[in-house]
């Protein structure tokens, strides 16, 4: 298990102020969909588990940086706004993927759809607490869950989704694909 990635905690500390009172819900929330989608696709190479981390700390972050529940655009912009580091480009092409199909509801079917669909499936797990068929508990999952307890994050899930449905009661979920 992954308990602190540089990578991710540095992308997450760029936007630690916007996200406030909310950042440790998400944070943990970050790590449990790394490690769960590390149990899907265990074979990650160096370079995918830098856009994958970046991926992971961007991938809803537009909710707080553009106030909307309608987040994949922004939160692909604020990851592709981020700097490369020396020597090693981040794979701009995946990690939009990861970011736009991570609520795909079908399979993902494209370059990077192995790693794509694992991140669906994690993301999807912990946001519905274990409830789908997705991946089947276990030890692992437990102690991940153990590592970075849920801190409130479904409850900030419900207060957007709330506030959404009230603005845009015929849109009320605009992030999901088909």
């Amino acid at each position: 298990m992954i308990e602190q990635l540089a990578e991710l905690d540095d992308c997450l500390a760029a936007y630690a102020s916007q996200i406030g009172s909310d950042y440790q819900a998400y944070r943990h929330h970050c790590y449990r969909v790394l490690n769960l989608t590390l149990l899907r696709y265990p074979q990650i190479g160096p370079d995918e588990m830098r856009d994958l981390a970046v991926a992971v700390a961007c991938h809803d972050v537009g909710i707080w940086t553009d106030h909307t529940l309608d987040y994949l655009e922004p939160s692909v912009r604020q990851a592709l706004s981020l700097p490369d580091t020396p020597g090693a480009p981040l794979d701009r092409g995946r990690i939009t993927d990861l970011i736009v199909w991570h609520h795909k509801v079908t399979p993902f079917r494209g370059a990077f759809a192995a790693l794509v669909n694992a991140f669906r499936r994690a993301d999807w797990y912990d946001v519905m607490l274990g409830l789908t068929g997705h991946l089947s508990p276990d030890v692992r999952k437990r102690a991940i869950y153990r590592c970075f307890p849920v801190a409130g994050f479904h409850i900030v899930l419900l207060r957007l989704i709330w506030r959404r449905l009230r603005s845009h009661p015929l849109s009320p979920l605009p992030m999901f694909r088909w």
